[in-house]
């Protein structure tokens, strides 16, 4: 048993050791303002009608945590100065293993989440409680459009912090600002 088999089993994780990625690139308009290096996990189980990555339903191939952090480092390295996940809440992945992948990259770069889900609040939550910086909630509806329409059920959230402070103790209290009309609408019609 190596070191981090050892620590997640004293933890109780039952963390997934391959992941579904179907690809992976860099990315100038998923997170604004950001260069991503992104990656598509595979496996969703959505079925949007409508879905603009049809290629996603399905994977073949896994990739290890240790290798989507080192392909995540090095383009980090190269310039990329954001993570993104492109699925994870609808492909079947363990709650913890996501969580695991969450907070290991979290630590190389701001870390964003594309979800597919419709459980706005429990997106919400996930962000909270890990490293992400970034989530975008909600399932694509054909009839609604993506972020960039007015119409859409989608949201982006960026983390945020209130920072407070008396006399004797500062804090900082995390929370959740939508985004999305001002960094995907601001230029439609």
């Amino acid at each position: 048993m190596t070191a981090e088999e050892d620590r997640q089993r004293i933890m109780g994780f039952n963390i997934m050791s391959d992941y579904p990625v179907v690809s992976s690139g860099i990315t100038f308009q998923e997170v604004p303002g950001k260069v991503a290096v992104y990656f598509e996990l595979g496996n969703c189980q959505q079925g949007c009608d409508g879905c603009h990555s049809p290629h996603l339903a399905k994977c073949t191939e896994t990739k290890g945590f240790h290798e989507i952090f080192k392909h995540a480092e090095e383009k980090i390295d190269s310039g990329a100065n954001c993570i993104l996940l492109m699925g994870g809440t609808t492909n079947n992945i363990p709650h913890e293993s996501l969580v695991y992948l969450i907070n290991g990259l979290s630590r190389l770069a701001p870390t964003a989440l594309y979800s597919g889900r419709d459980d706005v609040e429990a997106d919400l939550q996930l962000a909270l409680n890990t490293g992400l910086s970034y989530i975008k909630t909600g399932s694509y509806k054909k009839e609604l459009g993506g972020l960039d329409k007015p119409t859409t059920n989608q949201k982006f959230f960026k983390k945020e912090y209130l920072i407070s402070h008396t006399y004797s103790e500062a804090r900082a209290d995390a929370y959740m600002e939508d985004i999305t009309r001002e960094s995907f609408q601001s230029c439609t019609n």
